[in-house]
Parts: structure tokens; sequence; C-alpha cells
């Protein structure tokens, strides 16, 4: 994948609430006017550093340092989809999780000799 179709797969995926030739920084696509959590990268492509950031209600926390934009733009991406996003709660795995753990308990009761 080349670093123009990581910049539109972002663009896709998250609101882009500022896009500047320095920073770029993306926010949930289904999210209120002001975001809790964003995610910023910060560039300078003269001197190849790149700088990714969690923004938590407007403070800032370094989360690593890049020296090249295509994987600091593939770690924007990354990071983005693990802070951002919203893991929905499935009923049905937790189901089948404690269906599976009845089977195996009625397997071994099946297989006691003294039964």
């Amino acid at each position: 994948m080349d670093l123009d179709a990581i910049y539109k797969l972002v663009e896709t995926e998250y609101k882009v609430i500022q896009s500047e030739k320095v920073v770029i920084c993306v926010a949930p696509i289904s999210g209120e006017s002001y975001p809790e959590i964003t995610v910023k990268l910060t560039f300078n492509k003269v001197s190849n550093h790149y700088v990714l950031y969690e923004v938590v209600r407007g403070k800032e926390y370094k989360v690593d340092v890049f020296s090249d934009e295509y994987n600091s733009v593939l770690a924007l991406y990354i990071f983005s989809k693990s802070k951002l996003e919203v893991r929905k709660y499935d009923v049905n795995v937790e189901n089948e999780i404690e269906g599976a753990r009845l089977l195996k308990l009625c397997a071994k009761d099946s297989q006691n000799p003294f039964r």
C-alpha cells in the first residue's frame, strides 16, 4: 500500500479536524464537534521528524517519534484504530464461550467411569 492510499484510508475512516502543512489531527467520524480524544501527527518533512500524539481533553501525550512519513502515517492510522473506535459488546460471543465451557464439563463427566 502506498502513502497516498494510507492517507485516503485515514480520510475515509476518520474525521480530519485539522490538516495543514505541519500537522494532521483526526477524530471519530460519528463523534461530537469537540471530541475528548483525538490523534495528532506533526511533521517536519525537511528534517524527517514525525511525532504522533494522543490528545485527551486538549492535553497532548507523545506516543512515538518517526523518521519517515510512510511509517508515521501508518502509525497514525493504526493508533487511531485502537484509540478512536468503539468496540461493540457482542452477547452472542459470551454465550458461545459459556456453551463451550458447559460442553467441556459435560464431556469430562461422561468419561468418568465411576459415575
